[in-house]
């Protein structure tokens, strides 16, 4: 009930790159090989510039607590998001979609489908994802051998 969000920020650069580089968060990555720092810097720097990317950290008690960004293209968003190792399985996955979708279609109106590739390995983050109300694609051709695809549709209110 307490998390809030905000835009990541300049001053996120190591924390955003050290939840990136943890074994288990390179493990259920699409890319799982270890992220350099400079690469992450350039990489980083880019997403806080880029108006098709948005980028939220979550708090709690002043503790922070994961990240979730949004890469858009036209009405679709791609999703990506990440927990401190130190609060995963504890439902935050859930939280963490429900409360950064919410806070995207806020911002950016003209979403009407969110994308999100998910290990299928990770049952947390499938079960979050089905939660939410993301439809898994089953009939679909996915580029990611061993990722679920899911899709939501904004529907219009």
């Amino acid at each position: 009930d307490k998390m809030e969000l905000r835009h990541a920020t300049p001053s996120d650069l190591i924390r955003i790159f050290e939840w990136a580089n943890d074994e288990e968060a390179r493990r259920n990555s699409i890319n799982n090989k270890q992220i350099l720092l400079e690469d992450h810097i350039i990489w980083y720097k880019k997403k806080l510039s880029d108006l098709n990317s948005v980028l939220y950290i979550f708090w709690a008690e002043n503790i922070p607590l994961g990240s979730i960004r949004f890469d858009i293209d036209q009405d679709e968003a791609v999703l990506s998001y990440s927990i401190d190792k130190y609060y995963r399985r504890r439902g935050l996955g859930f939280l963490i979609l429900k409360k950064g979708i919410s806070a995207l279609l806020n911002e950016k109106t003209k979403v009407k489908v969110i994308k999100g590739y998910v290990h299928k390995s990770n049952q947390a983050s499938n079960n979050a994802f089905l939660k939410i109300g993301f439809k898994l694609n089953l009939n679909q051709a996915i580029k990611f051998e061993n990722f679920n695809s899911y899709s939501l549709e904004i529907k219009e209110i």
